[in-house]
């Protein structure tokens, strides 16, 4: 027999998904934007009135898929030595970021320290968890320090 949860168990687990949406949609803000600027830096390293129309016109509404696409189109970002750990981790994150954002609590399979989420086309749950929460920061913080927010990432994580 299954014992269903309390309402301060479902309760806990709402506020502890809610507490992984904060962060994850929160840091994932600050990534998008240093990508962006990161771009914007590549065709205007100085700051100037035609920096600003590209960074603020064209390259602030892109969706953060089209920021990625855009990086890994670049030939001097494609030719760095760490390119293919950042493209990962971009990928990682953005994953993270539209699950965070558009699926589904599994209220049942969820516990206090495993919260269960899910899609429905195509079918896939994630677990958050420490360790998740865990390989994200280490995912915000190498791009952070890569993509040129290094000072961003020492005043969150010291």
């Amino acid at each position: 027999m299954v014992k269903s949860k309390s309402m301060s168990e479902k309760k806990l687990i709402r506020e502890k998904l809610n507490w992984y949406r904060g962060i994850i949609l929160s840091s994932t803000t600050d990534i998008e934007i240093c990508l962006g600027l990161r771009i914007r830096r590549y065709f205007f390293p100085k700051s100037n009135r035609k920096a600003s129309i590209l960074g603020w016109e064209l390259i602030e509404p892109l969706r953060f898929n089209a920021k990625i696409a855009l990086y890994e189109k670049i030939p001097d970002f494609k030719k760095a030595k760490r390119f293919s750990k950042v493209k990962k981790a971009l990928r990682d994150v953005q994953y993270l970021r539209n699950a965070m954002a558009h699926w589904h609590l599994d209220e049942k399979g969820s516990t206090e320290k495993d919260i269960k989420i899910y899609k429905f086309s195509p079918w896939k749950t994630l677990t958050l968890n420490d360790k998740l929460l865990e390989e994200f920061i280490e995912n915000e913080k190498f791009l952070l320090n890569t993509l040129g927010w290094g000072t961003i990432a020492k005043q969150k994580y010291g």
